[in-house]
């Protein structure tokens, strides 16, 4: 709740419990006036009124209610000031959050007259006293921004003292963590340039040929969803570092708008965090498709870490624009698309897995499952969205950042005929040279003066460069001009005529007009097709028609002049001639055909726009004629050589085991050099390159792409470096000193120049040769799952000698990486070069080292390592099994707490390795179950009446504190009385053995003796055989009874027919 309260006196003033002074401003001069404004979070219940206290006088004041501002911060910034006059003027301020409110509040040492709504705003209350100058008026405005500044905002009222505050409550956002809206003109890869305008300054980075552009927006319009960015399937993302702040536990959506190209291969993912294992390991939530359908998966900690909670439904359609959102609360999992629910799984509460892992747009950690198509308008909340509020995220629009090109460019011959129309290239600038070109549509409407110019097509729509005719039917000098560009300009126009920088153009009624079309493509080196001359005037029988002017032998003076760029060091040459660059040119002995047309064949060594000019000067009979004339033609290079000056680059990809070259993701330098024609080169640009390069050919933005060569089937590796650029310091040759390689195998890496971005034509690429071979760059080991041992007797502890195992059996997971943690997938097969693990097995428990007499046995094996036939993909999951024992030998000791680690080293073929090696894993018991027992069986005596059965004790026991105690906890020791081995001395009748209870209860076993019956007197001695050869396999509960060293089981005698004895005896049994 935000209060206003305004008073006719600079006293002070009480505020009533709970409410939260912001600011005061005062007017002293004059009629006295102050006003505050107080802030308070409202609870469940509010009263109908609040109270302000203040020494008596006239006052002002309104409350209002303001939902989905953020309870803890509510005010973002305020500002105040006062003045008098009839206009009331709230300060601009800075609004940081997109959504934010703002609030205006004025106040008028006047009573009677109500103030003015502030154009463009809301009403939020307003309230007048009376009393003409001696009552008070307020008004209170608002309205929801985007992020920047507010400009100030006026009022209107009586002339007399005012104050005017303004003041801006800070979004809830419904826990908005980030929103990437994708405006940005152009992504460079430079770090945080894709923009959070959440204000939480979560800026991510593009990576590869990830782009934006504005011309199918999800929502058009402005506002609109506006820019959105473009990712190509292969090498394209957006990478957000990790941050608290985009990680959820209890809850977590994720939105976006999304338009796909394609959903075929393995994988595409939309958003994630590392939800196929990459990375740090699997946590948090991810959209993608797989399986022809699309996915929402959440990964949680009760039990999920490995599958995760995942819904499903049909895979949106390729070519337009969808909503998607994942929506994780702690019982549920639900993907919206277009704002409704396409899928929903309910499971018990749970939490999301966290780490530290990047946030990828496009892409998931640690993987190559690039997204082809379109994204835009990507949230994250730190809360769980319902149906309404992701249906008004959906809906959600901002006014669109328009970009502008910094000025339009005209670049021409300066002379034409007005006979025929004259060809101008028109140009959409990014910057004040014209480095680069502006890449959205700019539609530009041309005109001429003096009037007449007649341009085809008017207005002409520019992506970046394109050429228009220019028909002027009346000789004279002719002004090109721009009458509108959409979206405007920042500079005025710029016009070039070769290296001379004039927006002129003279047209003339006769002159010289160059064809070069059939010359074209002119490349750099190679002599081109002929370009024709034609000597032309205007015919006086058909106006805007030209007419031949002569034929025959003519010489004609020419030179050319280096356009763009403008200045070079190489010549042009026309018919074997050699041409300077001033006027009145090199003379060229011509022949001109009845159609006035002679044939020129021109050679040029560099690359770029040039301008060719001609003159005649009439000799004799035509004394006095002079025919000028110019025409701009491209010659561009013969193509690319894509090379590297690094030694031992070039792989066989028909041999996985050549020499290496650079580890997955390791940097290692790449050149791309324009170079000319060569007749012999038999296709191989790189062939004496340094002789050949172009230096004035100047070209930004060249994608570079690699091509898998080995293994085939493979994944193309991404090139860190996704584009080149040569500018005028390259003189034609491009140095990229970091490039990386993110997989493993041969590749040849391609430089593609667009289509017709070099003045309006195509330049041929280049491709390099094989570059290999790229290993992974280390090894990433995590154990995949909580591995525990099972103690071997129920009661939660194991005998020493007695065998144990997992209850559940170590997994481990090697994964082969690049330099930045992505699984290299192209690890496979042949190209596989990790042959195994040796793991070691040592104590890690209590006491450390262990007692004499006591040794760690291991009985143990692991999943071989077999890629060779392929599938591994880059990782393998190694699962172990086996048995151990704490064997025992010599004096008794006190338990043990059995705990084991184990080790390897992980190292391959080529001396990739783990970055920490050995890896070392724990496994332990559960909690109280790891103690390792000296144990024993013991046995006592009994004696009765041969008239009754009797019952022999027999039970386990173990060591502590240095004497044996019974064994309470034992509840899993059995033994089968065919293992008693009786020996029955009675004088007649016999004795049947029976154990009373197998498996032992608190470690009793007992063995009860039926009677022999009446007359039937002796004896039967038990002595119980635990040997493994026995079939009891109670080995670990023998014992040396004799001190001989020699291990057997107790003995215990039952006598029947003694009476006597000492009746203060309770029992008796013999000692070892």
């Amino acid at each position: 709740m935000i209060a206003q309260v305004a008073v006719r006196h600079t006293s002070p003033v009480t505020a009533p419990a709970g409410w939260t002074l912001v600011r005061t401003d005062s007017r002293t001069s004059g009629p006295n006036l102050t006003q505050r404004l107080y802030v308070r979070v409202a609870g469940p219940t509010e009263p109908p009124s609040y109270t302000w206290t203040f020494a008596s006088t006239r006052a002002a004041g309104g409350i209002a209610l303001f939902r989905g501002v953020d309870p803890h911060n509510p005010v973002s910034v305020h500002a105040g000031q006062g003045g008098s006059g009839t206009t009331l003027t709230a300060p601009s301020v800075l609004v940081s959050i997109d959504g934010s409110r703002l609030l205006t509040s004025f106040a008028s040492a006047n009573g009677n007259t109500a103030l003015g709504l502030p154009s463009g705003m809301g009403q939020v209350f307003n309230h007048e006293t009376g009393a003409g100058p001696n009552g008070a008026a307020i008004r209170m405005a608002g309205e929801i921004r985007s992020p920047g500044n507010t400009g100030v905002r006026q009022a209107s009222g009586p002339n007399t003292n005012w104050i005017a505050q303004a003041l801006v409550l800070r979004p809830l956002n419904l826990g908005l963590a980030a929103h990437w809206r994708m405006e940005e003109p152009v992504w460079s890869g430079a770090a945080g340039e894709v923009q959070d305008s959440s204000g939480n300054g979560r800026h991510g980075t593009a990576i590869g040929s990830a782009q934006t552009a504005i011309s199918t927006p999800a929502i058009p319009g402005d506002p609109g969803t506006c820019r959105y960015g473009v990712f190509d399937g292969s090498s394209a993302y957006v990478e957000v570092p990790g941050h608290p702040n985009l990680t959820g536990t209890s809850a977590l959506t994720y939105t976006a708008w999304i338009r796909p190209n394609t959903w075929s291969g393995t994988i595409r993912q939309v958003m994630a965090k590392s939800v196929h294992g990459g990375g740090a390991g699997r946590a948090q939530m991810g959209i993608f498709s797989e399986d022809g359908v699309l996915k929402g998966r959440a990964m949680t900690v009760g039990g999920h870490s490995t599958s995760g909670w995942e819904v499903s439904t049909a895979l949106p359609a390729t070519g337009q624009w969808t909503h998607v959102a994942l929506v994780f609360a702690p019982t549920s999992l639900t993907l919206y698309v277009n704002g409704a629910s396409a899928a929903t799984l309910v499971f018990p509460v749970d939490s999301l897995i966290t780490n530290g892992d990047p946030l990828r747009i496009g892409n998931d950690v640690g993987r190559s499952y690039e997204f082809s198509g379109l994204i835009d308008e990507v949230r994250v909340y730190r809360g769980s969205l319902t149906t309404d509020d992701v249906l008004s995220v959906m809906n959600a629009t901002h006014p669109c950042e328009t970009a502008s090109p910094h000025h339009i460019r005209l670049l021409h011959d300066g002379q034409g005929l007005t006979c025929m129309p004259e060809s101008v290239v028109v140009q959409a600038c990014a910057d004040a040279e014209c480095t680069s070109l502006f890449a959205d549509p700019v539609v530009v409407t041309l005109l001429t003066a003096p009037a007449g110019g007649v341009w085809s097509p008017n207005p002409v729509t520019v992506n970046g460069s394109a050429s228009v005719a220019l028909r002027y039917t009346t000789p004279g000098t002719v002004n090109l001009q721009v009458a509108a560009v959409d979206p405007p300009v920042q500079s005025a126009l710029r016009c070039f005529s070769g290296g001379v920088e004039t927006c002129d153009m003279v047209f003339s009624l006769s002159g010289f007009e160059f064809d070069f079309t059939a010359a074209e493509p002119m490349l750099a080196g190679r002599v081109a097709q002929p370009v024709t001359i034609s000597a032309l005037s205007a015919d006086p029988a058909g106006p805007g028609t030209c007419a031949p002017a002569f034929s025959g032998a003519r010489d004609v003076g020419m030179w050319f002049d280096y356009a763009d760029p403008g200045t070079g060091t190489l010549a042009l040459s026309v018919d074997g001639v050699t041409l300077g660059s001033a006027d009145p040119g090199t003379a060229v002995s011509l022949v001109f055909d009845d159609n006035a047309q002679a044939q020129l064949a021109l050679l040029y060594q560099d690359a770029g726009l040039l301008t060719l000019h001609a003159r005649f000067d009439g000799q004799e009979e035509e004394a006095g004629l002079v025919m000028t004339g110019s025409g701009q033609f491209v010659v561009r290079p013969a193509g690319l050589c894509v090379d590297t000056p690094a030694a031992n680059a070039d792989c066989d990809p028909a041999s996985p085991s050549c020499s290496v070259f650079r580890r997955a993701g390791e940097q290692f330098p790449l050149r791309v050099s324009a170079v000319a024609w060569r007749d012999d080169d038999g296709g191989d640009l790189c062939m004496n390159r340094a002789a050949r390069v172009t230096p004035n050919f100047r070209l930004n933005n060249i994608p570079l792409t690699s091509e898998p060569l080995a293994p085939l089937p493979g994944v193309g590796g991404v090139l860190a470096v996704g584009s080149v650029s040569l500018t005028a310091a390259d003189a034609g040759v491009a140095e990229i000193p970091d490039q990386e390689i993110s997989e493993v195998g041969v590749f040849r890496v391609s430089a593609s120049p667009l289509p017709g971005t070099y003045h309006g034509v195509d330049v041929n690429g280049g491709l390099s040769d094989n570059l290999g071979r790229f290993t992974p760059y280390d090894f990433q080991v995590v154990l995949d799952n909580s591995p525990e041992f099972e103690a071997a007797c129920g009661g939660g502890f194991t005998y020493m000698s007695q065998w144990f195992g997992y209850a559940t059996a170590p997994e481990i997971r090697i994964t082969a990486r690049n330099r930045h943690g992505v699984t290299t997938r192209n690890y496979d097969g042949a190209w596989w070069r990790l042959t195994d693990i040796a793991p070691d097995y040592a104590h890690a428990g209590q006491p450390e080292p262990l007692p004499v007499g006591v040794s760690f046995v291991i009985d143990a094996s692991h999943d071989a390592i077999d890629c060779a036939s392929g599938g591994c993909q880059g990782e393998v999951v190694v699962g172990f099994a086996g048995e151990f024992t704490y064997e025992r030998n010599g004096t008794p000791v006190d338990p043990v707490n059995g705990q084991v680690q184990i080790s390897f080293t992980v190292e391959d073929g080529d001396g990739v390795v783990y970055g920490d090696n050995p890896f070392r894993f724990d496994v332990d018991f559960p909690a109280d179950e790891d103690e390792q027992r000296w144990g024993r069986l013991e046995m006592g005596n009994a004696h009765g009446p041969e008239l009754l059965p009797l019952t022999v004790p027999m039970y386990t026991s173990y060591f502590r504190d240095g004497g044996f105690r019974i064994n309470l906890d034992d509840s899993c020791t059995a033994l089968d009385a065919g293992h008693l081995n009786p020996d029955i001395q009675l004088s007649g009748g016999t004795s049947t053995a029976t154990v009373l209870s197998s498996p032992a209860v608190a470690g009793r076993l007992d063995v009860n003796l039926t009677a022999p019956g009446a007359g039937n007197t002796g004896y039967v001695d038990l002595r119980p055989d635990l040997s493994v050869s026995s079939g009891a396999d109670l080995p670990w509960l023998q014992f040396d009874w004799d001190g001989d060293g020699n291990q057997r089981g107790p003995e215990g005698r039952a006598t029947f027919g003694v009476f006597g004895g000492n009746e203060r005896q309770i029992y008796i049994r013999e000692l070892p």
